[in-house]
């Protein structure tokens, strides 16, 4: 039999009600929502209408899901690492970090709020 536990390290337990924003924005000023749009994210497991907490403070590594600049908008990428290189994946794509490609990351995605329906 299988158990599920609620816990948030920044409330008691009991404190009702539940403040999302204490469990999932330790930094609010650094911190910023993307809501995900068609298929986006697709290539990440993403839906349309999940909500990306991102967080501009996080440094950045390997296998982390981080929003970009690329090409002048807002896109997901994955980081990934590459023959010691970080690269990005977006969609089904790579592309090397190198300083001629324009993308910057912009921030590292923190935590996903998803509604069920």
């Amino acid at each position: 039999m299988s158990y599920i536990t609620m816990f948030c390290n920044t409330i008691d337990h009991l404190q009702y009600p539940l403040n999302l924003n204490e469990c999932l924005v330790p930094r609010p000023t650094d911190t910023f929502f993307f809501t995900v749009t068609g298929d986006a994210g697709a290539f990440l497991g993403l839906s349309a209408g999940d909500v990306l907490i991102v967080d501009r403070t996080v440094d950045v590594a390997p296998q982390q899901m981080a929003i970009a600049v690329y090409d002048g908008q807002f896109s997901i990428v994955q980081l990934i690492e590459e023959y010691k290189d970080l690269s990005v994946r977006l969609s089904a794509k790579s592309v090397k970090l190198l300083e001629d490609v324009d993308l910057d990351i912009w921030g590292i995605v923190t935590g996903l709020v998803r509604q069920f329906q």
